[in-house]
């Protein structure tokens, strides 16, 4: 056994499925008592039904919904708009470690998060052909549900104002388009002070930040999981150029782009 599919096989994180799931209006409904693993489920569109631990739900287009290990749950289509949607199953103590940690042991469902779908793409890219997977989507999987908590429990963002949050929802949405806040500001009828200020205290950091951010989580996962230049990837992020990308991951990562790289390369 070579030592990397022994570290593959020790690893406490297990990426067990990683699919697009399609229903149709025939497809039964399932149906399990004490289940042994944890399944996630972004719904790409339609909507279907969910009975988890006593609790029903109605998810949606956008939304999605744990089936956690040792619970007690049915779940079925709708018969007018049977769901599409990206399923992922993970196992091992690291999984459930990080789940207990962001507090979401005992969270079913979450509505209207299109920014939780990049999450699901980059762990359905991995497949189990990708060099040390369940290394590599521990990674994501870690950084899914530490969005996730912010969502959840950021407690400024429960009293946004409602520019600040329909600034943060077109952000998460158009992270590959130019924005240009004064722009954005005409559009909407505010003014781009009264934006910087809502935004920051409602998230902490102003929206130029908060992008930033964005582009830097974006950043990191093309640059483990794709082999794209850094050149490339800094402008399909919107930097102005590979020098200024590089100094700007250095200082929020702690190392060079390249450096970042290696760690993957390594794997190989």
């Amino acid at each position: 056994m070579t030592e990397t599919a022994s570290l593959s096989e020790s690893f406490p994180f297990r990426l067990l499925s990683n699919t697009l799931v399609v229903a149709d209006a025939r497809t039964p409904v399932i149906a399990r008592s004490d289940y042994a693993v944890c399944t996630i489920e972004y719904i790409l569109h339609g909507s279907g039904f969910l009975e988890i631990n006593g609790e029903s739900f109605r998810p949606e287009t956008d939304g999605i919904y744990f089936l956690h290990r040792h619970s007690t749950h049915r779940y079925w289509p709708s018969r007018e708009q049977p769901w599409h949607k990206l399923c992922v199953v993970v196992d091992g103590p690291l999984a459930y470690e990080l789940l207990r940690i962001y507090r979401l042991e005992q969270v079913y469902y979450l509505a209207e998060t299109p920014q939780l779908r990049k999450y699901f793409e980059a762990l359905l890219l991995l497949r189990h052909s990708a060099p040390l997977p369940h290394q590599q989507a521990a990674v994501i999987f870690h950084q899914f549900v530490e969005h996730c908590f912010r969502l959840l429990y950021e407690p400024a963002a429960a009293s946004a104002a409602p520019e600040a949050l329909a600034l943060k929802k077109h952000l998460d949405r158009s992270l590959d388009r130019k924005f240009v806040l004064e722009q954005y500001a005409c559009d909407t009828g505010f003014s781009a002070a009264h934006l910087i200020r809502s935004f920051r205290a409602a998230f902490g950091y102003p929206p130029v930040a908060y992008r930033l951010r964005q582009k830097l989580d974006a950043a990191r996962r093309l640059l483990q999981y794709t082999d794209l230049s850094i050149k490339e990837i800094a402008s399909g992020r919107g930097f102005a150029d590979s020098c200024h990308f590089s100094n700007y991951f250095k200082k929020h990562v702690g190392c060079a782009p390249s450096a970042f790289r290696r760690i993957r390369e390594a794997g190989k």
